[in-house]
Order: structure tokens, then C-alpha cells, then sequence
């Protein structure tokens, strides 16, 4: 039986309506959540920068959690999270931002918390795709839909043995062959 596949969401809670998957769990990137927030303190100076340190403290203690009882861990995290963010904003922006951030679900902002083999940030993903996304703007993409799909599996399967630490030599003939006896 395949397991449960964790998408690291960059703020975007769109995904879970396309999956339609009960088997995919979403995960709030917390580098992206503190960016936004610098963001907001770059705009708005103290109010940002009160969104900025809360959403810091309450990470940094998240990150300190072992996950041995992980929902109190997380209540805990939550209410600290509500805490220190549901009050008064002067500007719409700041408003706005913490509402969307409180309206997420606790398990998705603190699935690190719950299951320590997922990472708080999707910045491993993000920097997974930065050779293909380079590779695109230099040599200016490619020249069919073909060839772009082409190219992704490929780097996909690349990567994959890469990460799994297997030859992608060794690897990809095999591949090709599973393929080849099970089409589409």
C-alpha cells in the first residue's frame, strides 16, 4: 500500500481542492510565511514588524518540539499563534495576511510538529527545481510540448535517483523498459 504524500504549499490553499486526494496532506512552508511577514514590515514598519516577530517565536518554538505528543503540541503552538496575532491591524495588507494565516488549518501549519519527517520549509523542492528552471531561461526552453516533457521526465527520474542515492545510468534502462510494457 503507498503512503500519504505531503505537499510543502509556498501559501497557496488551492492544492488540496485540485488533488481532490484524501492521501495527500498539505504542509504550510514556514519560509514562505516569515518572508511575507518581512515583507509587511518592510511596508508597514512596526506593525509588520510585531506580525514579523510573533510569526518568528512561535516557529522557533515549533521547531524546539520533539513530536511526542504532538496535538497538544500543536493546540499549543495554535493558540500561541492566535495569541500573539488576533488584534487590531491599521493596514488592510497586515489584516489580511494574518486572517488568511489563521484560517488554515493547525495540522497544515504545524505538520513538522506532527510528523518529523517532514521539513518546514519546501526550500529542498525549491532548490530541486532551480536547474530545470536555469536550464529553461538559458537555452530559452524548449521547442515543443514534446521535448518539455521529454526534458521534465527525464530530470524527474534524474532526480529521483539522485535523491535515492542509485545511478541514474544504472537506472534509467529499467525505466524505459517498465515503461515500454506498462504505456500510459
Amino acid at each position: 500500500m503507498r503512503g500519504n504524500t505531503t505537499i510543502i504549499s509556498d501559501s497557496y490553499l488551492s492544492q488540496p481542492i485540485i488533488t481532490g486526494d484524501r492521501s495527500v496532506i498539505i504542509a504550510c512552508c514556514w519560509a514562505h510565511i516569515i518572508s511575507d511577514a518581512k515583507e509587511l514590515e518592510s511596508f508597514y514598519g512596526e506593525e509588520g514588524s510585531r506580525i514579523k516577530k510573533s510569526l518568528q517565536s512561535v516557529y522557533d518554538k515549533a521547531k524546539s518540539f520533539n513530536g511526542k505528543d504532538a496535538s497538544n503540541d500543536i493546540d499549543e503552538l495554535y493558540h500561541r499563534l492566535v495569541f500573539l496575532l488576533d488584534t487590531g491591524y491599521e493596514h488592510l495588507r497586515s489584516r489580511k495576511f494574518v486572517e488568511n494565516l489563521l484560517k488554515r488549518r493547525k495540522e497544515w501549519l504545524f505538520r513538522f510538529v506532527i510528523d518529523p519527517e517532514v521539513e518546514p520549509t519546501n526550500n529542498r523542492a525549491e532548490r530541486a527545481l532551480r536547474p530545470v528552471v536555469i536550464y529553461r531561461k538559458t537555452s530559452g526552453g524548449s521547442r515543443s510540448d514534446r521535448g518539455a516533457n521529454t526534458y521534465a521526465r527525464l530530470y524527474s527520474i534524474f532526480y529521483t535517483t539522485k535523491i535515492r542515492k542509485k545511478s541514474f545510468i544504472m537506472e534509467v534502462p529499467g525505466m524505459i523498459g517498465r515503461r515500454e510494457s506498462h504505456p500510459g
